[in-house]
């Protein structure tokens, strides 16, 4: 039930959807408005072009970017990241007030991904991989459940992309109640 609550308020949201913006590395949500309604998540994500979290370490960001957003234009080393690819994103989301399970809706990202809570593997879609030969492209959107421990969530989103004219994120990612 949970799901089909998410989807439908991710199709309303197409209309009109409650943004979250932040101009600190932190995203501060406050649980008043996700139990409401959920919420898009548009905060400040760190971008590591060429990187694969967990193989790769997470320090020293090539940039830092919104999403949804294509990565085709993002420059890194002075260049166009370009639409092939790999890239890992990440960003801290402070839930203000205490709830303790959290729904997240990944819509569709250009072309395999897999997302992490703290450190844990929590969603995949497709395979995410260096080079095509490896790639399998999903455009599947799904929520998932996740438990707040302590109040942050450490997100990290890695996305590889090598069948799709552009490379990242189309729409946002939604946060709710489970």
């Amino acid at each position: 039930m949970t799901m089909w609550r998410l989807m439908a308020g991710f199709l309303v949201s197409l209309i009109i959807i409650p943004v979250v913006y932040a101009a600190e590395k932190d995203c501060i949500i406050n649980s008043n408005d996700i139990e409401k309604e959920p919420v898009a998540v548009r905060c400040s994500w760190e971008f590591f072009g060429g990187r694969m979290y967990p193989e790769d370490d997470l320090e020293n960001p090539d940039l830092t970017t919104t999403l949804p957003g294509t990565w085709n234009n993002l420059r890194v080393k002075e260049k166009p990241f370009g639409a092939n690819g790999v890239a890992s994103y990440k960003s801290t989301i402070v839930i203000d007030g205490g709830l303790k399970i959290l729904s997240l809706y990944l819509p569709t990202v250009h072309s395999a991904y897999s997302l992490y809570i703290n450190d844990e593997k929590v969603a995949s879609n497709g395979k995410v991989a260096r080079i095509a030969q490896d790639s399998i492209a999903q455009y599947l959107p799904q929520t998932v459940t996740v438990e707040n421990h302590d109040g942050k969530l450490e997100v990290v989103l890695v996305i590889s992309n090598f069948q799709h004219r552009n490379g990242g994120t189309w729409t946002d990612m939604l946060i709710g109640t489970e």
